[in-house]
């Protein structure tokens, strides 16, 4: 009996087990259903999703198309300077490679899979895959800046003659590798849908390759990673994208900020120097160290807000296989737009007055010229004529100019009469307020892309030792041969 009511027990206990068991892989197998629906959603985008990336890239290209007109413009009308002829190289690619963003997936061949748009052929696409990668240029021109500045206030003190050879060699520098890079991405066909609405390095189908066949799996084991063999395109995709995009995006960051970390050592040094041979200036020199640090960063965190963005979805996309729309939108903002953000900086480094503080002053000028003023007419007899004039608007310069005149009564005393101020101490100051005032404010005193010092400027007091004992020494051989001349 006993045997009995444990066989049952045992048999119930089992069925129990069996059950509990049943129910667990049930729902293991549910989770694991429900996790690679939601890895196939990473993956890929929805239609809506796609029509806004899509269109969300021909509006930054068109933005900057536009800015690397703006560039093009402004570096012509300035192409006898080195820097302005080297933004001027930097905006021809802006504008071969903006229009690509523009074209976007219509370049994308017909039929590829997850790509709303896709109306071009296998030549279109390898078309505008060669141009984003002959667009390289664009940050190689704007990285090589950096040793721009660099030769000129370390190695060219500020003189354009033994600076001036430097540029040939970054026009030539800066071309080399993207020429190269694409001719050889060209022959392995590399260029294919990289299934973001448009045509780079990629290879066809998507997921393929990156198995290396001379490795010690067997191909017929199990436990061997299944692999896809590409139809277009390298096997080691990955391999290529980190050799032709990843490195090259490493160095854009890091080459300018070490040279700009060291050209800021340098300045900061020469401020020393400069504060122990002089304390006439040192109030003038004083924010120049400062100054040359804030252009740095200006100029290097253009770089970083541009690639950072595309590093982190490229980094998601191929190691961590899986797309975010929103941070893919928001890079897609961000670097398609990369002409704004160069044609932003190149304003800044290239405006030599403060717009906003020169508006303020004209307005106070147009004000304080437009009052009414009474002048007093002394003549020989000492009688005094009271007039009260109006200074018109249209004639300001016609009034500054006779108020220059009036400042240098004191050289023209002979005349039959003369014009004084019925307060000459507050006219005069007011004068000097004027005059000083219509010039523009300059934006900087210290400007790590001006290439020039010319005497008593802005950049002069940087000007290396050496220059003025030089210029010293030819002032007095000059007036040695002419006193033997005049001898």
């Amino acid at each position: 009996m006993s045997d009995f009511y444990y066989e049952e027990s045992s048999s119930l206990t089992q069925r129990f087990l069996n059950t509990s068991s049943s129910s667990i892989e049930d729902e293991q197998q549910d989770y694991t259903t429900e996790q690679q629906q939601h890895d196939q959603q990473q993956q890929h985008y929805t239609e809506h999703e796609q029509i806004i990336l899509s269109w969300t890239a021909r509006i930054a290209g068109i933005i900057s198309f536009i800015s690397g007109l703006y560039i093009l413009c402004l570096a012509y009308k300035r192409r006898d300077h080195v820097y302005h002829r080297l933004m001027l190289g930097l905006s021809i690619h802006i504008l071969l490679w903006s229009p690509w963003h523009v074209i976007g997936p219509l370049a994308v061949p017909r039929g590829t899979p997850e790509t709303w748009g896709a109306y071009g052929t296998t030549q279109t696409c390898t078309a505008q895959g060669f141009f984003f990668q002959l667009a390289m240029c664009i940050p190689l021109y704007y990285v090589f800046l950096s040793c721009y500045s660099w030769v000129v206030i370390v190695y060219g003190n500020f003189n354009p003659k033994k600076y001036q050879w430097i540029e040939k060699y970054i026009h030539i520098i800066v071309h080399i590798y993207p020429i190269a890079s694409s001719i050889y991405l060209l022959c392995i066909e590399a260029f294919n849908s990289t299934g973001l609405g448009q045509c780079w390095i990629s290879s066809i189908p998507f997921g393929c390759g990156d198995y290396d066949h001379h490795s010690d799996y067997d191909d017929h084991d199990d436990d061997s990673p299944i692999v896809v063999v590409c139809e277009r395109g390298p096997q080691d995709i990955t391999k290529k994208l980190v050799y032709f995009a990843g490195i090259p995006a490493i160095f854009y960051l890091l080459f300018p900020t070490i040279m700009m970390g060291s050209l800021c050592i340098v300045v900061w040094n020469k401020h020393k120097q400069l504060k122990k041979q002089t304390q006439k200036q040192k109030t003038k020199q004083k924010q120049k160290p400062q100054l040359q640090l804030k252009q740095s960063l200006v100029y290097v965190g253009v770089l970083y807000w541009i690639f950072i963005p595309h590093i982190i979805v490229s980094f998601m996309s191929v190691i961590g296989n899986r797309k975010h729309f929103g941070m893919n939108l928001f890079s897609c903002i961000v670097t398609d737009c990369l002409g704004l953000w160069i044609a932003i900086m190149y304003w800044y480094f290239s405006t030599d007055t403060d717009i906003a503080s020169s508006i303020v002053i004209s307005f106070k000028n147009m004000k304080h010229k437009c009052t009414p003023h009474q002048h007093h007419f002394n003549n020989n007899s000492n009688k005094t004529t009271t007039v009260t004039t109006v200074n018109s608007c249209a004639h300001c310069g016609d009034e500054e100019n006779n108020n220059q005149e009036h400042g240098n009564e004191d050289e023209e005393i002979s005349k039959p009469f003369s014009i004084k101020s019925s307060n000459s101490r507050d006219n005069s100051g007011k004068n000097k307020y004027q005059q000083h005032n219509t010039r523009m404010k300059p934006r900087f005193s210290f400007n790590i892309f001006d290439g020039t010092a010319p005497a008593n400027g802005r950049l002069s007091e940087f000007v290396f030792d050496g220059d003025d004992e030089d210029e010293i020494n030819d002032e007095k051989e000059s007036e040695y041969w002419s006193g033997c001349q005049n001898g």
